[in-house]
């Protein structure tokens, strides 16, 4: 029964919902923070494949400094620019987390949310053209 509840498009949509109203909170008070996602579902852009081979399974993004003051959210994505490297070899990168994906929030050291949802790779929001959209829905119109 529980896990009916955790892996329900029901329950993936009021994490989104928690996660986005926790970051804009932070975001608002001026409060970096830092989150943790698993590495499949992190966007690059542009990609750094040896990011990805250095942390296969998860990743962690403090978000301080400009990676903070260049955070935002949208409807489904905590978007924000980080630098990757050292010295002269910094490269910088567009990075997206579905916000559903955001596996913990953590506040200093001290995680204060936790994803519990088992969601699955359909629950990703995926907008479609309105023209689209509409021949799809009036196909028989169409031929």
């Amino acid at each position: 029964m529980e896990k009916d509840i955790i892996e329900s498009k029901e329950f993936a949509i009021e994490v989104r919902k928690s996660i986005k109203g926790i970051i804009e909170l932070l975001i608002a008070k001026g409060q970096p923070f830092s989150i943790v996602a698993k590495s499949d579902y992190v966007s690059l852009s542009p990609h750094l494949d040896y990011i990805f081979d250095k942390f296969p399974d998860f990743m962690r993004f403090d978000l301080v400094e400009y990676s903070f003051e260049t955070s935002t959210t949208d409807e489904s994505n905590l978007i924000f620019r980080a630098g990757f490297g050292s010295g002269n070899d910094v490269v910088e990168t567009e990075v997206k987390v579905p916000l559903h994906r955001v596996f913990q929030i953590i506040l200093g050291t001290a995680p204060i949310f936790i994803n519990f949802a088992e969601t699955k790779d359909e629950l990703e929001v995926k907008k479609r053209d309105r023209s689209q959209l509409f021949k799809t829905k009036n196909q028989n119109l169409f031929k």
